[in-house]
């Protein structure tokens, strides 16, 4: 960073470093300086970020002491000299401030003069605030929400918002930042870096000249649902913006009653009903609330229900919604734990870089290692152009040269390619890295673009169905609207803006407004329109139109070639409005409830926002005893005496809160605050009801999230230790466990267990249980789908494969067969499945003390937990059988296999299957070998079974080799879940026979049913416990012992398709091409294997010759 001039207050404090390098500490220099130590420290942290003074924090208190930079030694400078010189050139601001109100900066990069115009002094003096002078006034209150928000959550945060410059220009930036807290001062400080993000928005958001005219009258259409509802509330029409908003198609809705809209709690207080009648009372309402789309998602909607009727009689009512959902930008989680500057580069989701005139990397964030997957070392070696896609290249040469030559910032977009070949969209924005006013190299951000191309893609699409999707709107909607272009003629209009104006639509189309309705000139409805066309923004207005003696609302909708314009007659409206305002008084003025009552406790007096608190006209109660509405006699006595005190001076208000009386069983919370007020007869209570009901909602909400936060960070603990620890065992028995115990002693949990369901009497039985003893003893689990007591969490689990959550025991109606077994502490459990690759080995039972303990992320975190049992639980079976001494030898017998399929070929000749190797999920690659005779059964069953996808023969002639691909093939599924192994399968004149190797271990039943499944004709010729024997065979067992899965599966695949024949019947690329992987990544794993096998092979031979 190249030295900036320091104010005479920084001058003053860095005269008292006299350059020896001895370091001081805050307090000194605040003594020195007669300054408050908070003061001091700002100046000194001011000093240290133009690189004056260098700074440490030593010792348990966080003393701090600072030091002139002159002290540095060589190599600490030169580091601190490049950071500084990184900091001035990075295309962006790098910031601190305090997290105060204004947001006073205490540090702002030299860039901040090119982005806002002001000079880094004014800034950083606090004579130019950022918060009350730079950000734009609309933006300020919603940026403050905005990061509370985040920090609340987390330390760091990310926000767009706009700036005023120096010179009045509007510009968007983006700030990506963090909290922190240095020494012992604990208030808040912000700091990171904010980047000029204006060319972005304005490219997202410009419009093409085809569709300006259209796009404000689209996108105010699109924002209303409008639709008709009959008498009684059915809905009779239905137009495309209530299918967008709501998600219903027309036929799916119509008829249905408007309810449908509601959540469960509005209906539950019948506000469907009561909305309707109101409108139906007052002919209009405007109400906002939550709605329910057809998919059970809800979302913020403002309504208005005009009522409708015909000869005086009601006949329906018209419908507008609009959706008011604030989407909100998803937050980036930034990893911050370094000094100052480090934090700066790490907090970015874009990649920082800088290289030098050589080419070569001299600083970058842990970004770019993360998208192109290059470690530190290789980065240094790398040059810029190395990293970008062939394509590229060129442009990427050309923009890095012009920065170098021409010393000017430039911006490109192009694709980086990782070292693993995948390609990313990028835009680089580089600037030049310059000392001693000497270009030294290139700095800058790179931004990934890939969600930006693909909306910009959507939009594309979006923009060929305006057209068409315009005509469509101008047909439903019913507001009266007409467009006008930039010389104010007429472009569109429909017949109900027609009749309103009394013209017709031919007269007024290509005709100029103020010619046609020549009175409306000079008035509001010509300065509101050239208002909206001048600012472009959008404009709502009511005025009075005298010739046609109505009553206008008007919404007008701008665009840089022209205006669109929805209006309505609201001439009734405004005659019931001033009617009404006729009897109002200052209680109709405020939201909360107020009431009056008498020295006896009568009403004499109650505003509509009580009424409809309490569920009461005001006819119902005036003249009637406050406990026609407080029936609680605790409440009613407490009253009395708070009123007692109040008329004994003892106190001015008094405050109490209560149950409100509301139909069906919905309890609201009222608070009132109430005084004495004197009267002709002595004195009336008055008092003012707020509904409390939502803040004591939030305050339980708030405290019911920090309990699932705490369960939720400790069950993340415990499934990581619980995964290290399966790992380590050598048995199913010992795996479950080891999982029941460590859930069984988390506070979060109460006990857990796993079962197993029995296929003879489809009931669970307990193979494991910890926290609690004999849980299933005196109750019964059933899987049968037709027995009740499989309606619980557990049986369903069986059922579905799937998590299974009841997350209020006392509730939930299914649970009641177990809920004695529980207990009364135990509120909510979760049944999981223990799965992998289909099978199903037990259902993992977890309970809690908590109610709806298993939601969300809680409920994934544990569902995982099924998933790691479940492999691991695989992963043992499989080693069993593959290293155990004992298998169990099943051998089956298919006769006239080819008529039980139904495959019309030959019978003759000789087809053996060798080998099995996994390729995916359920995928798998057979090698076989076929006798000539043979060739064609092989396609014949290709051709015949589902599951036998694809056949290549390697080679011709006798025998001759195949593969075949299999997907989901039934009986190679079933012995792969347990871990077993195809140890002979042949074909030989139509007969099949078939030899399986199985873990004494594991269930054989389940290879069995599958043979016997997939071969109805199948007979079981032998099972039988064989021990394998042979010093070679235990070699074997050793050698593969000591490789992974995928090397072992690759070193046979290999060897079974011809690999290693003279000559190679098959080459490296075409096996790893039947993978899915590359052909350098197939050798690499081939010579790691190989390698293994050679180590066993010869430290076996040299042992034994010893």
């Amino acid at each position: 960073m190249s030295p900036q001039a320091l104010t005479s207050t920084l001058q003053e404090t860095m005269a008292l470093f006299d350059g020896s390098g001895a370091p001081q500490t805050t307090t000194e220099i605040a003594e020195q300086l007669d300054l408050g130590r908070r003061s001091a420290y700002d100046r000194l942290e001011r000093l240290s970020e133009h690189g004056r003074l260098e700074t440490k924090k030593v010792g348990a208190n966080g003393r701090v002491w600072w030091r002139s930079s002159s002290g540095l030694d060589t190599a600490e400078a030169e580091s601190h000299h490049m950071l500084s010189r990184l900091i001035e050139n990075v295309p962006g601001i790098l910031y601190r401030r305090r997290n105060d109100p204004e947001w006073p900066m205490v540090f702002a990069s030299g860039t901040v003069e090119e982005i806002t115009g002001y000079e880094p002094d004014r800034i950083e003096s606090s004579d130019v605030c950022w918060g009350a002078d730079i950000i734009h006034p609309d933006d300020r209150e919603s940026l403050r929400q905005t990061i509370g928000s985040q920090l609340g959550d987390s330390v760091q945060f990310t926000a767009e918002y706009r700036i005023i410059t120096a010179t009045g220009e509007t510009r968007w930036v983006r700030e990506c930042g963090r909290a922190v807290s240095e020494g012992n001062l604990q208030s808040d400080t912000l700091e990171g870096i904010i980047t000029d993000i204006t060319e972005q928005r304005q490219s997202e958001e410009a419009p093409t000249p085809h569709d300006e005219q259209f796009r404000s009258l689209v996108e105010a259409t699109t924002k209303y649902a409008i639709f008709m509802l009959d008498a009684e509330g059915c809905v009779q029409t239905w137009n495309e913006g209530a299918r967008r908003i709501k998600g219903y198609r027309a036929e799916e809705i119509e008829g249905e009653h408007v309810s449908t809209f509601y959540t469960t709690e509005d209906r539950a207080a019948d506000l469907p009903t009561r909305n309707l009648e109101r409108a139906a009372q007052d002919g209009f309402i405007e109400d906002e609330g939550w709605r329910v789309r057809d998919d059970g998602s809800q979302f913020w909607t403002h309504v208005t229900i005009t009522a409708l009727y015909d000869d005086g009689e009601l006949s329906g009512y018209a419908k507008v919604t609009r959706d008011m959902t604030d989407r909100r930008l998803a937050e980036q989680q930034l990893q911050q734990e370094k000094a100052f500057v480090e934090s700066l580069f790490e907090a970015q989701q874009d990649i920082i870089y800088a290289f030098d005139d050589d080419g070569r990397f001299i600083r970058w964030n842990d970004r770019l290692n993360e998208v192109t997957g290059y470690s530190d070392p290789q980065l240094r070696s790398l040059s810029p152009i190395e990293l970008v896609a062939d394509g590229a290249v060129d442009e990427a040469t050309d923009a890095f040269e012009r920065v170098f030559q021409e010393g000017e910032t430039v911006t490109v977009e192009l694709s980086l390619e990782s070292a693993y070949g995948g390609r990313v969209p990028y835009e680089l924005t580089a600037g030049p890295l310059i000392e001693d006013n000497t270009i030294v190299g290139v700095t800058g951000i790179g931004r990934n673009i890939s969600e930006r191309k693909r909306k910009e893609r959507e939009i594309e699409h979006q923009r060929d169905e305006l057209e068409e999707e315009l005509q469509e709107v101008f047909d439903r909607i019913d507001d009266a609207f007409f467009g006008l272009d930039e010389d104010w003629r007429f472009t569109h209009i429909n017949e109900r803006a027609a009749n309103l104006l009394d013209r017709s639509v031919d007269e007024l189309i290509g005709q100029r407004v103020w010619d046609e309705l020549s009175e409306a000139a000079g008035t509001i409805f010509q300065e509101q329109y050239e208002h909206a066309f001048a600012t472009q923004e959008p404009v709502t207005f009511e005025d009075y139109y005298d010739p046609l003696d109505t009553w206008f609302e008007v919404n007008v909708y701008p665009s840089e070639s022209g205006l669109s314009v929805y209006f309505r007659d609201i001439t009734d409206r405004k005659a019931r409005d001033h009617e009404l305002k006729r009897y109002e008084t200052i209680l109709e003025t405020v939201n909360d409830g107020i009431y009056v009552v008498d020295e006896d406790g009568i009403f004499t007096a109650a505003n509509e926002a009580y009424q409809t608190m309490v569920g009461q006209s005001r006819e119902q109660l005036l003249g009637s005893h406050v406990s026609s509405v407080i029936t609680n006699e605790r409440v009613l006595a407490e009253a009395q005496r708070l009123e007692g005190e109040l008329a004994n001076a003892e106190r001015t208000t008094a405050s109490l809160e209560a149950e409100l009386p509301t139909e069906g069983d919905e309890t609201r919370i009222g608070e009132a605050t109430f005084a004495l007020m004197e009267s002709e007869t002595g004195h009336e209570r008055v008092g003012v009801v707020r509904d409390i009901t939502e803040r004591k909602e939030r305050e339980e909400e708030l405290l019911q999230q920090r309990r699932q936060l705490a369960a939720l960070n400790h069950l993340n603990k415990v499934v990581h230790d619980i995964t290290e620890a399966v790992i380590e065992q050598s048995t199913r028995d010992e795996i479950e466990t080891v999982v029941c115990n460590r859930l069984a002693t988390v506070d979060s949990y109460q006990f857990a267990w796993i079962g197993e369901a029995d296929t003879a009497s489809q009931t669970v039985y307990a193979r494991t249980e910890a926290g609690i003893d004999g849980y299933l003893d005196d109750i019964t689990i059933s899987v049968d789908p037709d027995d009740p007591r499989s309606d619980g969490p557990t049986g369903r689990a069986f059922r579905t494969g799937e998590i299974q959550t009841t997350q209020d025991i006392d509730e939930d109606p299914r649970y009641e067969p177990w809920r004695a077994a529980v207990g009364e502490d135990v509120r909510s459990s979760a049944a999981i499945p223990i799965v992998h690759d289909k099978s199903l080995y037990g259902v993992l039972n977890v309970y809690a003390d908590r109610q709806a303990a298993f939601e969300r992320r809680e409920r994934a975190v544990i569902q995982q937990l099924g998933e790691v049992v479940g492999h691991a639980i695989a992963a043992t079976q499989r080693k069993q059988a593959l290293m155990s001494d004992e298998v169990v030898e099943l051998e089956f017998s298919i006769p006239d296999v080819f008529e039980a399929l139904d495959i019309g070929c030959g019978t003759e000749g000789t087809i053996s299957l060798d080998h099995v190797s996994p390729l995916s999920d359920d995928e798998y690659i057979v090698y076989g070998t076929a006798c000539s005779d043979a060739t064609e059964i092989v396609d014949a069953i290709t051709d015949t079974l589902p599951y036998w996808k694809e056949v290549t023969f390697v080679n011709e002639g006798s025998p001759s080799h195949f593969e075949v691909q299999l997907s989901e093939p039934p009986v190679i599924s079933a012995v792969a879940s347990v871990g077993g192994s195809i140890e002979r399968a042949v074909i030989k004149d139509g007969d099949y026979e078939m030899t399986i190797h199985v873990s004494p271990s594991a269930e054989a039943r389940t290879v069995i049913t599958a043979v016997k499944k997939a071969y109805p004709a199948s007979q079981m010729l032998k099972r039988h416990q064989i021990s394998r024997s042979g010093e070679e065979a235990k070699n074997a067992h050793h050698i593969l012992e000591d490789l992974t899965e995928r090397q072992r599966t690759l070193l046979e695949a290999a060897y079974y398709a011809g690999f290693f024949e003279v000559p190679r019947r098959v080459s490296g690329e075409e096996v790893a091409e039947t993978f899915d992987i590359s052909s350098p990544t197939f050798h690499q794993h081939l010579r790691k294997a190989q390698k293994s096998v050679f180590d066993c092979l010869l430290s076996s031979s040299l042992s034994t010759s010893e």
